[in-house]
């Protein structure tokens, strides 16, 4: 099992260093766990999913950037995100089973590595400090939506609280 795992180690070396939520996993989970990550090359100006659709995978974003855009978000008054890489998304739509909330589209070529439903569902399954990661992601971000919303149901801008919208999706930084 460990030339396994540091076969794996190797081949997802720059997935590891660059996606925090990888990194710091015992042998087993990359000997295991991190070959269901599946990488992909996408064309700047892909569609990788529109707001109101089902997922069946997670995305990992291993190079390039997404942009990240919410009619829901916009009509309340909060601006779009950019994801940069090191981004993981739809993780919430896939645990929640509910649509996606926002449409996401490639600003540029990227390297993607996703990891389809059965797979992300095994892993929390068989991880423990992986699903509390992901857990506290989830938290972190409806925390920082609800925030935001309720800021602005009081008749304050996003700019007069300093909040940095895009923060919350950029949890590996």
């Amino acid at each position: 099992m460990y030339l396994k795992a540091q076969v794996c180690y190797y081949m997802y070396n720059k997935a590891i260093d660059t996606i925090k939520i990888l990194q710091d996993k015992d042998q087993v989970f990359y000997a295991n766990q991190i070959l269901q990550l599946t990488p992909i090359k996408i064309k700047q100006g892909t569609v990788l999913c529109n707001e109101g659709c089902h997922l069946d995978e997670i995305f990992l974003l291993l190079s390039g950037c997404v942009y990240r855009d919410s009619v829901r978000e916009k009509k309340a008054g909060l601006p779009p995100h950019y994801l940069i890489e090191g981004t993981i998304f739809g993780e919430r739509e896939v645990m929640c089973d509910v649509e996606c909330n926002a449409t996401y589209t490639a600003l540029s070529d990227c390297t993607i590595l996703l990891i389809n439903k059965k797979g992300f569902m095994n892993l929390m399954d068989h991880c423990e400090n992986f699903t509390n990661d992901i857990v506290k992601i989830a938290r972190e971000r409806e925390k920082t939506r609800l925030t935001q919303l309720m800021k602005l149901k009081e008749g304050q801008t996003i700019e007069e609280h300093n909040i940095m919208p895009s923060a919350e999706y950029d949890i590996f930084s």
